[in-house]
């Protein structure tokens, strides 16, 4: 390191984190929340860090390979009602980071399963002042049924 510049191997994908929705048993329609925002508890090496999101990875245990929105947001901020559409105010919008399509062509079909790969993402976050958590939700993009933890989500993340 010279001149205090980091080298380019100090953003090298050092964690994976996991989250199993945690959603209504029931049939989403095209816009539908599946899933409220959960944690990602530790996903920001310090608070008010940054990091970037290498790839998603949606575990289907429903075998549904139903188009869907990851959203990323910063806060425990309510996206609304599981199986009605998304309602959030645009003060607490402000919480929302970004978000990842993941289409139904995404999806590998392995028989009882479905799994769907988006790499390289590139998308970068940055933590509250307060916190190192990250959070997500979930947005059904088709007419699609799950179970209460049907779905999971793997981040493959790049931290400073």
């Amino acid at each position: 390191m010279t001149n205090g510049v980091k080298p380019v191997l100090a953003l090298c994908p050092d964690d994976v984190k996991s989250v199993t929705f945690s959603c209504k048993a029931e049939k989403f329609s095209s816009g539908d929340l599946i899933a409220d925002t959960q944690q990602v508890s530790d996903a920001f090496r310090e608070v008010g860090g940054r990091l970037i999101v290498q790839s998603v990875v949606i575990h289907d245990y429903d075998d549904q390979a139903g188009a869907l929105d990851v959203v990323f947001l910063n806060a425990a901020t309510s996206l609304g009602t599981e199986g009605d559409a998304p309602n959030i105010t645009d003060t607490a919008g402000s919480a929302v980071l970004g978000h990842v399509p993941i289409a139904a062509t995404d999806y590998c079909d392995l028989g009882g399963f479905q799994v769907a790969t988006k790499a390289p993402v590139g998308l970068m976050l940055e933590a509250t002042s307060a916190s190192r958590s990250l959070y997500v939700a979930a947005i059904s993009r088709s007419d699609k049924t799950y179970t209460t933890s049907g779905l999971a989500v793997t981040l493959g993340l790049m931290r400073s």
